[in-house]
């Protein structure tokens, strides 16, 4: 679910899969999940490698029912893979457009200065500068708007998965706890998570108290779950767009009209 503010979705290592042809890691864990989870080594890609090994331990060791709980994390992984295609192309798309632009506004600056004879080092390294501020804004701001929409999704998403595959066996309280953070689930709670929280310490406390079923409600939570990352997906994108627009419109622009006005002071002080 995007919970890592570092993952690199642009230009991700390609690994060979059985059929010969190249495949994401991410593609690769689909394959895995698909076919007999627990034979060979799991997959890397980001956190859900550990999940899916904590999921097929408590499966050898307590007895987890694995068959619906791995299948609602592969259906997940391929939500979260089809986004990420989305979100690569809106960033090298990004990239494309300000090496277009960078471009366009060199040879144009070129172009001007051998048509009037004069050279301009000073202006010509000052748009440099700007210009190479924007690609390092831009990555900037793409760190910064991933991590804020994304904070903590990847610990309530593994932490509720784990709950919920454990409460589907007859386990006591103590021995399902001690495989859920509660303490992490706790630190998930921000402005976007409160509703989802409130039910699930809700749930939880009549779980304790009553001993009433706690596994219909931690479903429900994680469908929710679901579409809220669906949501905060679409904001993050939004958000990078307008990142995205700003840097074009000010650095790169900018930068060009700022170099198009010192041009013209030429003409008026001679």
């Amino acid at each position: 679910m995007l919970p890592e503010a570092c993952f690199s979705p642009i230009f991700p290592l390609l690994l060979r899969n059985k059929k010969g042809f190249m495949a994401k890691p991410g593609e690769q864990l689909v394959e895995y999940l698909s076919g007999s989870p627990g034979a060979g080594a799991v997959p890397r890609f980001s956190f859900y490698s550990s999940l899916v090994e904590e999921m097929l331990s408590h499966g050898r060791h307590l007895g987890a029912p694995l068959k619906v709980p791995l299948n609602r994390l592969k259906q997940d992984l391929q939500h979260e893979l089809r986004w990420r295609k989305k979100l690569s192309a809106a960033i090298v798309g990004g990239y494309f457009q300000f090496i277009l632009a960078f471009l366009i506004a060199w040879v144009f600056m070129y172009i001007g200065q051998k048509m009037v004879e004069r050279e301009m080092p000073g202006k010509i390294m000052s748009v440099f500068l700007i210009q190479g501020v924007g690609f390092v804004f831009f990555w900037v701001m793409d760190k910064f708007i991933r991590a804020l929409i994304f904070k903590n999704f990847s610990l309530l998403y593994k932490n509720l998965m784990t709950f919920h595959c454990l409460s589907q066996v007859s386990l006591s309280q103590e021995v399902i706890l001690a495989h859920v953070d509660m303490r992490q689930i706790h630190t998930c709670k921000t402005r976007w998570s409160q509703p989802i929280l409130w039910r699930f310490e809700a749930g939880l406390r009549r779980w304790r108290d009553e001993g009433r079923g706690i596994s219909e409600l931690l479903n429900e939570i994680l469908i929710e779950l679901q579409f809220l990352w669906q949501e905060r997906f679409e904001l993050y994108l939004k958000l990078l767009n307008g990142s995205k627009f700003f840097c074009l419109s000010f650095f790169f622009l900018g930068s060009y009209l700022y170099f198009l006005y010192s041009f013209g002071q030429l003409f008026l002080i001679e």
